[in-house]
């Protein structure tokens, strides 16, 4: 057991957590930005430590500077309140990385928390109530059916099938009748010669539901395989996808552009990727629609080098995209990538694998992905430096950065 806690919130909450602690014989450290630093919960703790300015995102919300804090003073363990980083999996996953107790929920559960459809699903099957409806997404015409005559019912269907719900039935008949290979990928590195590409079951499903009286509008929000749709001789379901199912813009999932990162994912080179958005624009004007693409991208995956984020950064300049969200990878049991993340090698080949695994590394590689943002300016340019990539910053066409940091001048509403 712990002896000694740090507390990484303030006030009232860090307060409650403060007077729990000493319930329980534990020695409680707060932390404080220099705006709190008169604050009840830094006054009343056993040890309290000043983690930087009054800018929330430059103390409380400050990952670096928390972990520094718990090393520094000995805390064994970390109590995020709530609020701040306590649903941060990756906040969680650094703190068990460094060898501190991060108290509440694990990295994984975090994550899956965040996920409503997934969240409802463990909430079911543990025997939680939940409020009625549809189980995320709508698995059957069946289903949608129900929802129809649900009293709140608008005339919207938001998702059917839920994610890679194009590349749901089995992919052969192999492995309908023996599962899965335990050695080979349906779609990596090259489409299975046994690769049966079929979405009439799943166009089947659509038209049912978008014919179904009281449906106004049929989505797909999920996502979807464009490496699967892409090898389909048949475009019955790319024209109704286009025609019908997106509500503004579609989710897909490239996840990076470096070839070396995309092997390791075991995912489809860029080429294959570009061929698809060409081919979306292409629908999209055939059909008279202006529908965009949002492109999942993760940092700090295994084998994912800072040259990598780099490449990946100038992409993102190329097509104009600046991602609002970015996923930093963080190890889940049972995948390929986490055995890669804790080794250092690939276990199909048991070569070296290049592995992020510090805060400055991580942090590095998340903000070349939005090198736009005045607040990542500095970290961007500093990775830039250290990559030998000079050509990369000032005023020029290609350039990610000028040399001096921009205002972060808020727009009028």
């Amino acid at each position: 057991m712990w002896k000694k806690v740090l507390i990484a919130n303030r006030g009232e909450i860090a307060v409650r957590i403060i007077r729990a602690c000493r319930e329980a014989g534990l020695q409680c450290v707060t932390v404080y930005s220099t705006a709190d630093k008169t604050a009840l919960h830094a006054e009343i703790a056993d040890e309290s430590v000043c983690i930087g300015p009054p800018s929330v995102q430059d103390s409380y919300l400050n990952m670096n500077a928390l972990i520094s804090a718990c090393q520094n003073t000995g805390a064994e363990a970390l109590h995020p309140g709530f609020g701040f980083l306590s649903e941060s999996a990756e906040f969680a996953q650094l703190c068990i990385d460094n060898g501190i107790t991060f108290i509440g929920p694990s990295p994984a559960s975090i994550s899956m928390l965040g996920d409503k459809a997934r969240a409802k699903e463990t909430m079911k099957a543990a025997g939680v109530p939940v409020i009625p409806g549809s189980d995320g997404a709508v698995p059957s015409v069946e289903e949608a059916k129900k929802i129809t005559a649900m009293p709140a019912f608008k005339g919207y269907i938001h998702d059917v099938g839920g994610p890679s719900a194009n590349f749901s039935r089995p992919a052969c008949d192999k492995q309908a009748e023996h599962g899965a290979c335990a050695k080979r990928q349906c779609l990596w590195p090259k489409p299975c010669t046994n690769l049966k590409v079929d979405h009439s079951h799943y166009v089947e499903m659509l038209d049912a539901v978008r014919a179904l009286p009281g449906v106004k509008k049929v989505f797909i929000r999920s996502g979807i395989r464009y490496d699967y749709l892409m090898y389909d001789q048949d475009e019955t379901f790319f024209d109704r996808l286009v025609q019908y199912h997106i509500s503004g813009q579609l989710k897909v999932a490239p996840e990076h552009i470096s070839a070396a990162v995309l092997d390791k994912m075991g995912k489809p080179r860029k080429e294959l990727y570009l061929k698809f958005v060409e081919k979306y624009h292409e629908k999209n004007r055939e059909f008279g629609k202006k529908q965009y693409l949002v492109p999942y991208l993760m940092s700090s995956h295994p084998g994912c080098t800072l040259n990598d984020a780099i490449e990946l950064a100038c992409y993102l300049k190329k097509i104009r995209h600046t991602p609002q969200q970015v996923q930093d990878f963080y190890p889940t049991p049972g995948t390929l990538a986490t055995c890669m993340y804790y080794t250092g090698r690939d276990p199909r080949t048991m070569k070296p694998v290049y592995v992020a695994k510090t805060y400055e590394e991580k942090l590095e590689q998340r903000a070349l992905m939005q090198y736009s943002y005045p607040k990542n300016h500095d970290i961007v340019l500093r990775a830039l430096r250290k990559a030998h990539r000079e050509d990369l910053i000032g005023n020029g066409p290609k350039c990610l950065i000028p040399w001096k940091k921009p205002h972060d001048v808020k727009r009028r509403r």
